[in-house]
């Protein structure tokens, strides 16, 4: 289990000031950066990006910069302890003292507040919850830097541009998206985007937005009663006649009888 000691969201620090703690803490810390600024590592003191983060072992030295004299910065932080950390951090490969950029920049910061909500409850908190959202973590991690390691990935330098793009497809699925579009959010061709992106999620652009929207109407069939036309609206299909042709041959029956389905268990 893990215990949470301490911690913050969107924490304000002023204008210069500098957070130097030259014997470390006697517990793990984990922060995310969510303004520009500076950060001791393993390598030495470099810029750390909005959205990345550091873990610092105990009693590890650190320091954290804004990025010039006359701007302040933000951050999330949580000092945490317990008997399964160590084996936690190691089991998903996060090395202290190493910049992570979280492939879906919203993920760890959205983990950051579920955290912050448990540590705040007025009875007992329930370390259970709180390890399990701090596994959820590491995992975006490790997804991150398995991404940025994969031979499989058609350029590297792409990852995060392209799980950016991922993320607001599948956080707005009713959106006319656009190969052509999309390809020039990174200056290429829409030759070479569908290229990297299958590359990446063995998938094609087009593919994926309509399995993000498949999804998306799974799930409204689910827990919502919306008619089929409304929801054909709301995940970007042309009408419901289109919308129920593409998710029976996604799914494998009409959108009905994936309802009835469910409503059934």
């Amino acid at each position: 289990m893990i215990e949470l000691v301490a911690m913050g969201v969107n924490t304000d620090h002023m204008p210069g000031e500098t957070r130097r703690h030259s014997d470390g803490m006697p517990h793990y810390v984990f922060i995310q950066m969510l303004t520009p600024g500076f950060a001791s590592v393993s390598s030495g003191i470099r810029r750390i990006e909005p959205y990345e983060c550091v873990l610092y072992a105990p009693r590890t030295p650190r320091v954290l910069n804004p990025q010039d004299a006359e701007s302040s910065f933000r951050d999330n932080w949580v000092f945490f302890k317990g008997d399964g950390a160590r084996e936690m951090i190691e089991r998903y490969g996060i090395v202290p003292g190493r910049i992570y950029h979280p492939g879906a920049l919203h993920n760890v910061a959205e983990c950051f507040r579920m955290l912050f909500s448990e540590y705040i409850r007025p009875d007992e908190r329930d370390h259970e919850l709180s390890t399990l959202i701090m596994r959820q973590i590491f995992i975006y991690l490790s997804r991150s830097n398995q991404i940025r390691t994969s031979e499989k990935s058609a350029d590297s330098a792409y990852a995060d541009q392209l799980a950016q793009i991922r993320f607001d497809i599948y956080q707005d699925v009713a959106r006319a998206w656009n190969v052509g579009e999309l390809a020039r959010r990174l200056n290429m061709s829409t030759t070479w985007f569908d290229k990297i992106y299958q590359a990446q999620y063995g998938l094609s652009p087009k593919q994926d937005v309509l399995r993000a929207r498949i999804e998306r109407a799974k799930s409204m069939l689910s827990f919502t009663d919306h008619s089929l036309r409304d929801i054909a609206q709301l995940t970007g299909f042309q009408n419901e006649y289109y919308f129920s042709r593409s998710f029976r041959s996604r799914v494998g029956m009409t959108p009905g009888e994936y309802r009835r389905g469910r409503k059934g268990e």
